[in-house]
């Protein structure tokens, strides 16, 4: 098995220190785990992501950055519905990485709940993407809502069994 989990890092931000407390919570989440990789944005998390795999397949990607039911965050960058397709040559890379039970777990505060979103990231990688609808603990690694599981096929399953 090959778990990655990913934190966004806001640090080389230039408006960083409006973002300290986003930081901070990001910083204390790393440090509840082992292994953990940092992004600053889509491209490093994408590189850093491939270079973890070490050419072996991804079963399991967790990504954790902050995140509401309009965007999500990756380091700098926000994707929405609207911006999607800028990111989307970057992250369909990733799709090399996984095998057809290979999941993605997005750990963002509420994105869940943004669809269309989770449509476009899942049939960009091409598996199945969780996510919560609710605010995210990743220190007690829950979702304080229900959890939402989209197929690459654009298919969304409610009340999925949390991943």
């Amino acid at each position: 098995m090959n778990e990655i989990t990913v934190i966004g890092s806001v640090l080389h931000s230039k408006d960083w220190w409006d973002k300290a407390g986003e930081a901070r919570i990001n910083f204390i989440n790393g440090a509840s785990r082992t292994g953990e990789i940092y992004m600053t944005n889509v491209q490093t998390m994408v590189t850093r992501v491939t270079a973890a795999a070490e050419g072996d397949k991804v079963t399991r990607l967790n990504i954790i950055d902050h995140g509401d039911k309009n965007r999500a965050f990756f380091g700098q960058d926000c994707l929405t519905c609207d911006n999607f397709e800028k990111f989307a040559p970057v992250l369909g890379r990733l799709g090399s990485l996984f095998n057809t039970t290979s999941i993605v777990h997005l750990q963002h505060c509420e994105v869940g709940q943004n669809q269309d979103l989770l449509r476009m990231f899942a049939g960009t990688i091409g598996v199945a993407v969780y996510a919560g609808t609710g605010y995210h603990n990743s220190l007690l690694r829950e979702n304080y809502g229900e959890y939402v599981r989209c197929s690459p096929s654009g298919t969304i399953y409610n009340n999925a069994i949390s991943p």
